[in-house]
């Protein structure tokens, strides 16, 4: 289990690095929406909001190693579809278009 603090205002680099290699990630909740944080939590990612739900959290995920499993692989994939060099690049070109 990655776990990911300091994310609740910002997103760290480790949001992207962990969900990109497909490694599971358990994050503090995002509580400010920056457009950034759209991996689904319990599809993509773990969430939590205080250090005892972390601990609940990272309890239940150790017992569940083939979700943990899952949910980094989509997380992956998700990562891979809109959060890769290449899916940035369209959505620069598509923001661009619009402005025409």
């Amino acid at each position: 289990i990655n776990l990911n603090f300091g994310g609740a205002e910002f997103c760290t680099r480790r949001y992207w690095e962990f969900t990109g290699i497909g490694a599971f990630m358990a994050t503090q909740r995002p509580t400010v929406n920056q457009g950034l944080h759209d991996f689904v939590p319990g599809e993509h990612v773990a969430h939590f909001r205080t250090p005892d739900e972390c601990v609940a959290v990272c309890r239940y995920h150790l017992d569940c190693p083939g979700l943990c499993a899952d949910m980094a692989a989509d997380a992956k994939l998700h990562s891979q579809q809109h959060h890769s060099l290449k899916a940035r690049g369209q959505q620069l070109v598509d923001a661009i278009a619009r402005l025409r």
